[in-house]
């Protein structure tokens, strides 16, 4: 039903004074669009209508503000995670998702 209402939560790139925080807070709330703004320590989530105010918008908005989106520091990975993944796949198109044929023998 509200399949428009969406959630982004935003992390601080750098230390910010409470003033900094708190400016950050009414430039959101102030935007049409904005449900509900929440800070919590160097986070600040985001409740918004997503036919009013487009998510690239608010992102673009909160990096020129120092803050980034969680959701593309996680999209971020190390060289090891990258390597994991890789390994993963490599082995699931090898062996598939059937068990080793050792793990079988005592059956």
């Amino acid at each position: 039903m509200d399949d428009y209402i969406k959630y982004l939560k935003f992390i601080s790139g750098s230390d910010k004074t409470e003033d900094k925080h708190n400016n950050v807070e009414i430039l959101l709330s102030d935007l049409q669009g904005i449900k509900k703004v929440t800070k919590q320590g160097t986070t600040v989530s985001v409740e918004f209508n997503s036919y009013v105010l487009s998510e690239s918008v608010l992102i673009e908005l909160l990096k020129e503000n120092g803050y980034e989106s969680e959701k593309l520091m996680q999209n971020k990975k190390g060289f090891f995670a990258k390597w994991l993944e890789k390994t993963a796949k490599t082995n699931k198109e090898n062996f598939g998702n059937n068990r080793l044929e050792c793990c079988d023998l005592n059956k």
